[in-house]
């Protein structure tokens, strides 16, 4: 489920609240969120997924981006959040984002 794009950095679909889990034994410390909420109906909302990260220990920032272009500026603060992470995610309705 959880794609690689670089030693550190890996991307997914939508996650559930197991898949945080599963993330911190992987080494994830830090999950961002891109997809707006309610987007699709069987989306687990932000705040599901923010909560189980606190819990783990893990990161959580939502930086919702609608459409396939993403704006410089949040790549900008995509760029910011991951700087320094051992293990970082960011997962979206589909990885391609």
């Amino acid at each position: 489920m959880f794609r690689s794009l670089t030693e550190t950095v890996l991307v997914s679909p939508q996650i559930n609240v197991e898949d945080v889990a599963m993330a911190k034994r992987i080494g994830i410390s830090f999950i961002l969120n891109n997809r707006p909420e309610g987007e699709s109906p069987d989306q687990t909302p932000g705040e599901e997924i923010a909560a189980a990260a606190a819990a783990a220990g893990i990161g959580y920032a939502a930086v919702p981006v609608v459409g396939p272009d993403v704006p410089g500026a949040v790549v900008m603060v995509v760029v910011a959040l991951f700087l320094g992470c051992a293990g970082a995610m960011g997962y979206q309705r589909r990885d391609l984002r």
